[in-house]
């Protein structure tokens, strides 16, 4: 059973001193295994003080601790887009199932990267680009509240969706021509290469095979977006990293994370084979022995 941690569980880890010598076979007589995420090692590193503001040795310590999981190696997911391209491959070949994590060549770079960053090392591709996720996700919200506020009649219509009706819109919305058209336009901006045409024969195919979660976690996060910033007039800042990492997991048999507020959407965004676990520090004040708890 694989569980991806959210950004925060890898912090209480740290805090708490978890050996992941003793933690990892721990998890593993209970066939239980950690996952992190591509979402996750960019949201640590932005710890690191890029300007020189501030000391880097909190996010020197916390890489060191990181790098005696991925040094195991735990299995990192794919980014969310990469998860995409391995299900637009799929359908090439005619196959139903992906692998969603790095292969081993990747793995090892990721762990260089992990082990630089301990050692206060942070070349300028990673710099440049923590920069540009920042960017992207302010751009992303400020658009989305913009287009909100210029196209009434969706934000009218959205407005009729009651949060009772919200799981049976997402399910029928989904299905439909603006979703198709968004995963399209997804799909054309990853690979430039893609013509319209082709963008549009891949999100279709993509749209009508559930199993493949990541084309599906995409599409619900936009239909999801649309909906609550016609409801609130807003989005949080957070929620486009924070959904980041719940589609990150989407291949994961468990999404752990500490955010009750993220149960408020997590499960609109993935499928029923991913379970959102909240961590409850009150209960459980060793986050080991929660995880340990995680085996069915």
């Amino acid at each position: 059973m694989d569980i991806y941690l959210d950004t925060n569980l890898w912090n209480h880890l740290f805090k708490q001193a978890i050996d992941a010598e003793e933690l990892l076979p721990a998890l593993d007589t209970k066939a239980l295994r950690l996952v992190l995420g591509d979402e996750s090692i960019y949201e640590l590193l932005r710890t690191f003080p890029l300007c020189g503001q501030r000391s880097p040795q909190t996010a020197m310590d916390l890489f060191s601790y990181l790098k005696n999981f991925t040094a195991r190696p735990i299995p990192i997911a794919k980014t969310n887009m990469e998860l995409m391209a391995s299900e637009m491959s799929a359908l090439v070949r005619n196959e139903k199932a992906i692998d969603p994590f790095v292969k081993q060549g990747d793995h090892d770079l990721i762990h260089a990267v992990i082990e630089g960053v301990a050692h206060g090392e942070v070349s300028d591709r990673e710099r440049n680009h923590i920069a540009w996720r920042v960017i992207q996700a302010a751009a992303n919200r400020a658009g989305q509240i913009q287009h909100l506020k210029d196209e009434v009649v969706t934000r009218t219509y959205l407005r009729t969706i009651s949060t009772e009706q919200l799981p049976d819109w997402l399910n029928r919305e989904t299905k439909g021509q603006v979703a198709r058209d968004h995963l399209a336009w997804e799909i054309q901006q990853y690979f430039n290469e893609s013509t319209r045409e082709d963008a549009y024969e891949y999100a279709a195919a993509l749209q009508v095979r559930p199993h493949f979660r990541a084309a599906r976690g995409i599409i619900r996060r936009t239909l999801y977006y649309n909906w609550r910033c016609a409801h609130r007039d807003s989005i949080p800042g957070d929620l486009y990293f924070d959904s980041n990492h719940v589609l990150n997991s989407t291949y994961c048999d468990i999404y752990a994370t500490e955010e009750a507020a993220q149960a408020e959407y997590a499960g609109h965004l993935l499928s029923a084979a991913t379970r959102v676990k909240i961590y409850d520090r009150a209960a459980f004040p060793s986050i080991a022995n929660w995880l340990l708890s995680l085996a069915p």
